[in-house]
Order: structure tokens, then sequence, then C-alpha cells
């Protein structure tokens, strides 16, 4: 096992080792965590789900992407959003090249009030979900996720039944704090035997705070 996600003191998944940076959940280990938090959404209402990493960025873009992907083979109508603005790979993970796509924060400077498509990523025969790829090096990355969010949460709510939102490690930047107020819940990836309690702890205690 090369790594694990933990949550408090309860192990809800275990990753498969697949390379250096393809660390990501076994199926079986997705469907049961889509299972668990599907289970905490309301009837007919729509769930914002934040993932973040501790630390760093290791691990966390194979549960977004994971989800995404399991939520979209259930049928739901999903968009991952990669707001990691700092070192954000969802789009490597996923093989989307800028010939693909505009990311979200190029189309607001050209035209803050122009919709912008998203990249529909195949999963399966006849699924697939939405992504939209974050831009790199931008500047004052939680003034524009904060803009992100006012701008578009209602399209979203509206347009999905499942947003994934794969945002930067939660104790080194604010990004992660800033989309979670939004959001309805917050997956935390963390690694037994590399994070330390009080790393999770205090994480726990900066997401409580915010809420």
């Amino acid at each position: 096992v090369g790594s694990e996600m933990c949550i408090r003191d309860r192990v809800l998944a275990e990753f498969t080792p697949r390379g250096a940076g393809r660390e990501r959940l076994s199926d079986e280990g997705t469907s049961w965590l889509r299972t668990r938090l599907a289970a905490r959404r309301e009837a007919g209402r729509s769930q914002i789900l934040v993932v973040a990493g501790l630390r760093s960025a290791e691990d966390k873009d194979g549960v977004a992407v994971g989800l995404a992907e399991s939520f979209a083979r259930g049928g739901d109508a999903t968009l991952l959003v990669d707001a990691d603005l700092r070192s954000g790979r969802a789009s490597a993970w996923l093989g989307v090249g800028t010939s693909r796509a505009t990311p979200y924060d190029d189309a607001f400077v050209d035209d803050p009030a122009r919709s912008y498509a998203p990249v529909s990523v195949v999963v399966g025969r006849d699924r697939a979900f939405d992504f939209l790829p974050a831009p790199t090096g931008a500047p004052f990355p939680v003034d524009r996720l904060v803009r992100l969010f006012d701008e578009q949460r209602e399209a979203w709510l509206r347009d999905y039944d499942v947003i994934i939102v794969d945002a930067a490690p939660l104790l080194p930047h604010a990004d992660a704090l800033a989309v979670a107020a939004h959001a309805d819940g917050v997956v935390l990836c963390a690694r037994r035997g590399r994070t330390s309690r009080s790393d999770l702890e205090r994480a726990l205690s900066l997401l409580r705070e915010q809420r």
C-alpha cells in the first residue's frame, strides 16, 4: 500500500501504487468513498466536494480524478474543477493539453461575463464528466478563486449533480479554506506513517473555524 486516506482516525480507502506522481484510489475504494459521500447528499440537491492534501499536492489529484470518474460512471452529471493554482496536475492526469481547453482565468480576463466551455472527459463507452483546467502561475490565487466561485457557483449547482474541486494543499495556503466555504464537504488526503497527527488535527480545526 503506497498511502492511505484518513479523516480523524478512520481509514476510508487505500491507494494502489501506480508509480511516482500517479497514486490513486483503487476502483473499489473509489466506489466505496463515492457511496459514502453521496449518502450525505440531500435528495434533489447538488453537492460540492473539495479534495485537498495537507502540505503537498501528493495523492489528492488522483483522488479528485477518481471521484469524478466514479460519479460520472454512476450517472451523475459531474464537474471537476482544478482549483490548485499553485501546482495543479489534474490536466496532466487527464491528458488535457492547452489546445483542448482555455483555463477559466484566461476566459475571465478576456470577458468576465462570458461563460466558458469545459473539456468533456470520456469515462467508459457512454459516460463523461466535464473538466475545468486551472491557469498556471496566476497571481493572487485566493482572490481569483473567490471570484470564480462567486461568479459560477449557482450555474454549477444548476447544471451538475456533483462538483469536485481539486484544491491546493490546505496548511501552506489559504486557497482550500477559501473554496471550502462554498462546499458541502472536504475530503482530506493524508499519508499513513508520513502525515503527523498534529497536521491532521490542525487542518480539521481550520476547517471547523471556516465553516
